[in-house]
């Protein structure tokens, strides 16, 4: 009888665990779903800034850099208080993290293109859209990993 319910117990254990790694990983992907939409567009955006805004759009571009920063602190929030149970959800949570903070200082970048573009500094401008466009590329990389990884990001 002992043996019996040793044995059991061990089943048990097998089927529940690997479910609820499962359900971790899935807990991350379900905690990034409502910024999919806002991140993509975000970075659309960002990726489509070529050149520094003129005067005349610099108010509303620097506003809707403003928001994609929100977006990227609140995503990144919502991947920090995840906790994934296999490497490969780790793994996509640590490229998520390392692509928003990436996309984040993008987006620091193009607000002091914004900033120089008030001041009449083109030339400060043209560097700093030059290197928000850099650090774009980069997280883009970083979010087709995790979207490898685990389905985030994907339809």
């Amino acid at each position: 009888m002992r043996r019996t319910v040793v044995v059991l117990c061990g089943l048990w254990a097998g089927l529940v665990f690997p479910t609820m790694a499962q359900a971790s990983d899935a807990s991350l992907v379900h905690a990034l779903a409502p910024y999919k939409n806002a991140l993509t567009g975000d970075l659309i955006f960002m990726a489509e800034l070529v050149n520094p805004p003129t005067k005349s759009t610099a108010s509303s571009t620097a506003t809707r850099l403003s928001h994609i920063q929100a977006d990227m602190a609140g995503a990144a929030r919502a991947a920090r208080g995840q906790k994934p149970s296999t490497a490969a959800g780790r793994k996509a949570q640590s490229q998520v993290l390392t692509g928003l903070a990436d996309a984040y200082g993008g987006a620091g970048d193009a607000l002091a293109a914004v900033a120089a573009v008030r001041a009449g500094h083109t030339s400060a401008a043209d560097a700093d859209i030059a290197r928000s466009r850099t650090e774009v590329g980069k997280s883009l990389a970083y979010f087709q990993e995790s979207s490898q990884l685990l389905g985030l990001f994907e339809d």
